[in-house]
Protein backbone atom coordinates (compact mmCIF):
# COMPACT_ATOMS: atom_id res chain seq x y z
CA UNK A 1 0.00 0.00 0.00
CA UNK A 2 3.04 2.49 0.69
CA UNK A 3 3.84 2.36 -2.95
CA UNK A 4 0.54 2.91 -4.13
CA UNK A 5 -0.17 5.96 -1.86
CA UNK A 6 3.54 7.34 -3.10
CA UNK A 7 2.21 7.24 -6.67
CA UNK A 8 -0.75 8.68 -5.87
CA UNK A 9 1.01 11.75 -3.68
CA UNK A 10 3.35 11.63 -6.57
CA UNK A 11 0.56 12.96 -9.27
CA UNK A 12 1.51 9.52 -10.89
CA UNK A 13 -2.39 8.54 -11.30
CA UNK A 14 -2.37 6.52 -14.31
CA UNK A 15 0.26 3.92 -12.40
CA UNK A 16 -1.10 4.79 -8.92
CA UNK A 17 -4.49 3.13 -10.72
CA UNK A 18 -3.13 0.33 -12.10
CA UNK A 19 -0.72 -0.52 -8.12
CA UNK A 20 -4.36 -0.16 -6.74
CA UNK A 21 -6.40 -2.53 -9.51
CA UNK A 22 -3.73 -5.12 -8.59
CA UNK A 23 -3.50 -4.64 -5.25
CA UNK A 24 -7.16 -5.02 -5.10
CA UNK A 25 -6.74 -7.97 -6.58
CA UNK A 26 -4.20 -9.59 -4.04
CA UNK A 27 -6.72 -8.37 -1.50
CA UNK A 28 -9.42 -9.71 -2.93
CA UNK A 29 -8.05 -13.00 -3.28
CA UNK A 30 -6.38 -13.12 -0.02
CA UNK A 31 -10.09 -13.28 1.66
CA UNK A 32 -9.11 -10.71 4.49
CA UNK A 33 -12.07 -8.40 4.68
CA UNK A 34 -10.25 -5.75 6.37
CA UNK A 35 -7.49 -5.64 3.97
CA UNK A 36 -10.22 -5.19 0.68
CA UNK A 37 -11.77 -2.19 2.53
CA UNK A 38 -8.59 -0.12 2.77
CA UNK A 39 -7.28 -0.66 -0.54
CA UNK A 40 -10.79 0.07 -2.14
CA UNK A 41 -11.82 2.94 0.22
CA UNK A 42 -7.90 4.21 -1.07
CA UNK A 43 -8.33 3.36 -4.32
CA UNK A 44 -12.23 5.06 -4.27
CA UNK A 45 -10.49 8.54 -2.93
CA UNK A 46 -7.48 8.31 -5.66
CA UNK A 47 -10.76 8.37 -8.53
CA UNK A 48 -12.44 10.70 -6.68
CA UNK A 49 -9.47 13.27 -6.64
CA UNK A 50 -9.02 12.87 -10.12
CA UNK A 51 -13.00 13.40 -10.64
CA UNK A 52 -13.98 9.80 -11.27
CA UNK A 53 -17.08 9.92 -9.23
CA UNK A 54 -19.17 7.36 -10.60
CA UNK A 55 -15.80 5.19 -10.38
CA UNK A 56 -15.27 6.24 -6.89
CA UNK A 57 -18.87 5.53 -5.71
CA UNK A 58 -18.64 2.13 -7.21
CA UNK A 59 -15.33 1.25 -5.13
CA UNK A 60 -16.98 2.77 -2.11
CA UNK A 61 -20.25 0.51 -2.67
CA UNK A 62 -18.41 -2.55 -3.07
CA UNK A 63 -15.98 -1.54 -0.04
CA UNK A 64 -19.46 -1.42 1.87
CA UNK A 65 -20.54 -4.72 1.34
CA UNK A 66 -17.42 -6.16 1.86
CA UNK A 67 -18.41 -8.66 5.24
Amino acid sequence: MTARRLLRDAGEAAAAEQAFGEAATLARESGSPSRIREVLREWADLRADAGDHRGAYELTSEALSVN
